[in-house]
């Protein structure tokens, strides 16, 4: 059967593909929605509302509206804890979180945002949601998701999670959704509005702080420190926290092993550690012994007997390209701890063979500045 492949595959995209910002933007701020014309009206799908300004379906007036329907929502629930709210990259998210955040501050609500004004994954929100709310019966907190998730780069989104983390059943979406359309249809009154510098300051607390605080009282573990390296917030967490979790972690390396011969248990370690911020991520002190682990599993042992009697190095071909890819990455930030792996004696007795010395220089290339 043929494959069909697109001819635009492997091609630079032609200018005239790409969105413009600017103007996209500028939709979104000067664009009116009709509410007699169906596609222009809030339409909840999966927990939320998605579309681009310059149809008329994502503008500024749908967020006010929804975000007041999602205020008196919280008020008719007795919903009266923090509300976590998340953008990711999509161009119109930064738009629709200001005019979000005017709304919810003009209605007493405590929005938390990232301290550093950053992107912040959907799994983020629902977990900041649902650990506030363990053990909790009042004060509950929920959420918003300023995504449209894998729609085009000209869409916005907009979801609503409840205090169970999300998503949002849809008798409490048709609710909002109803809500806002009557907004939408009144010219907005009934929605509270304050200046964004004012709104701004009242989104007080950050994913950052609010992560850190989670953490007070036990130690990081894997989703934690996913969910701290997807936000970029790694570095803002206690260092006490962090070294003990990748101390944790080079510990899980050398009960593996870095032998060839273990070859199948390398991905999986190797995918969770570049999940956790990978080399970057680590304190100095700990990553000596990771870069250890990595080199010697990279380089290999000699090889040339029983089935691989062609083969002058056995190494793990599993870990070898992730090895390769996060040093790369990494570049001379890790040089320090390259030598030192370099200098210990069983790798200095190991590349006493050619072929083995000749994969620890290509490490020690790719780390180097002609890598970049």
């Amino acid at each position: 059967m043929a494959v069909k492949v697109n001819p635009l595959a492997g091609k630079p995209a032609d200018p005239s593909m790409l969105v413009n910002i600017p103007r996209l933007v500028t939709a979104y701020f000067a664009g009116q929605p009709d509410p007699s014309v169906a596609s222009q009206r809030v339409a909840f799908g999966t927990s939320g509302h998605r579309g681009s300004a310059f149809n008329n379906a994502f503008n500024e007036n749908h967020i006010l509206a929804i975000s007041q329907a999602v205020c008196d929502h919280r008020n008719s629930r007795g919903i009266t804890g923090p509300m976590f709210v998340g953008i990711d990259t999509h161009a119109l998210a930064e738009p629709a979180l200001a005019s979000a955040l005017e709304v919810f501050a003009a209605n007493g609500v405590e929005a938390m945002v990232d301290e550093h004004g950053g992107y912040t994954p959907t799994p983020v929100i629902s977990r900041a949601i649902i650990a506030t709310n363990k053990g909790r019966e009042n004060g509950l907190a929920d959420g918003v998701v300023i995504t449209p998730s894998h729609n085009p780069p000209e869409d916005g989104g907009f979801k609503y999670n409840p205090p169970n983390g999300g998503p949002a059943d849809t008798d409490i979406t048709a609710a909002i959704e109803r809500a806002a359309n009557g907004f939408l249809e009144d010219d907005l009154r009934g929605v509270k509005r304050i200046p964004y510098d004012r709104a701004r300051k009242s989104a007080q607390a950050q994913v950052g702080q609010y992560m850190q605080e989670l953490l007070r009282n036990k130690p990081a573990d894997l989703a934690d420190m996913k969910i701290a390296a997807a936000a970029g917030i790694t570095a803002y967490l206690k260092q006490a926290k962090v070294r003990q979790f990748f101390s944790e972690f080079a510990e899980r390396f050398r009960k593996i092993g870095h032998s060839w011969g273990n070859y199948s248990q390398h991905g999986k370690i190797l995918d969770e550690f570049e999940d956790v911020g990978g080399l970057d991520a680590v304190p100095s002190d700990v990553r000596v012994s990771i870069v250890l682990w990595m080199v010697r599993c990279y380089i290999g042992e000699p090889g040339g007997y029983g089935m691989g009697i062609n083969r002058p190095v056995f190494y793990s071909n599993v870990g070898a390209p992730r090895i390769e890819a996060m040093f790369r990455q990494a570049g001379d930030t890790i040089s320090e701890e390259f030598e030192k792996a370099a200098n210990e004696k069983v790798v200095k007795a190991a590349v006493s063979d050619k072929h083995i010395a000749r994969r620890l220089e290509r490490l020690r290339d790719l780390i180097g500045p002609e890598s970049e």
